[in-house]
């Protein structure tokens, strides 16, 4: 994230798949023993998850990490590495939240320094707008089962001592609805990928070929499902040109 006027530069986000609830973590430094004490936190309020997903960093592959889910019976996965398609949405949102940060110092003439003091206003606005994805529902509302209240509007400056509540804002909130969506569509890649995976090991076990095809790939297409009278009609026609593969 940068500096503040402490020692914090990082932001640790934890999110909830089903829900999209999620938690930024403000953190001096990017390491085992701040995601170790975040997700003990998590697991202290919450319960814990039957399996977690992160990026290959130290922070999250590592050995008190390994043995923290063996001892809570949960399963850890990671993302591939050098995928794009995967690495992309967490990319996405960890551009957002710097977005959304930018605009709010910019619109509330602020230090950049005071980038920390925002945070429980961008957590409490992720967590409590309706999502058309969820039923028209906040993520709150589904991840606790309380009733919605009305998003944060209010941040503390320990240097001035004054409590200050932010006014409405229209390019705030685009950027806020933004954000909303590359947290909703973090690590969704993985299990889209889970998803191929599955039916290729299920083709591969009915004894299919599988194909693997690029855009831009030229290629040919059968006519073996195809009823012609002509039995010197040529079974492959084309060439075709692949537009997309998915």
């Amino acid at each position: 994230m940068g500096e503040s006027y402490g020692q914090s530069k990082y932001l640790l986000v934890l999110k909830d798949h089903a829900t999209h609830y999620c938690e930024l973590v403000v953190a001096d430094t990017a390491d085992i023993s701040v995601v170790t004490e975040a997700l003990l936190d998590w697991h202290s309020r919450f319960g814990i998850p039957p399996e977690w997903v992160s990026d290959n960093g130290t922070h999250f592959k590592n050995e008190v990490v390994a043995e923290l889910c063996r001892r809570l019976k949960t399963k850890q996965s990671f993302t591939l590495a050098y995928s794009p398609w995967i690495n992309g949405s967490v990319e996405r949102a960890n551009r957002d939240i710097l977005q959304v940060m930018r605009a709010m110092i910019l619109e509330y003439k602020l230090s950049y320094k005071d980038w920390v003091y925002l945070v429980p206003m961008v957590q409490s606005s992720l967590n409590h707008t309706a999502d058309p994805s969820l039923g028209n529902r906040a993520p709150v509302e589904l991840f606790t089962g309380l009733q919605c209240p009305t998003p944060l509007k209010e941040f503390y400056l320990p240097e001035t001592g004054e409590l200050q509540t932010i006014p409405d804002s229209d390019a705030i909130d685009e950027f806020l609805e933004k954000l909303r969506s590359s947290i909703h569509d973090m690590h969704k890649d993985v299990e889209d990928q889970r998803e191929k995976q599955r039916l290729l090991n299920k083709k591969r076990q009915r004894g299919e070929n599988i194909v693997n095809f690029a855009v831009g790939d030229f290629v040919l297409r059968s006519r073996v499902d195809e009823k012609h009278g002509n039995k010197l009609q040529v079974t492959w026609i084309g060439l075709y040109r692949v537009v997309r593969a998915d």
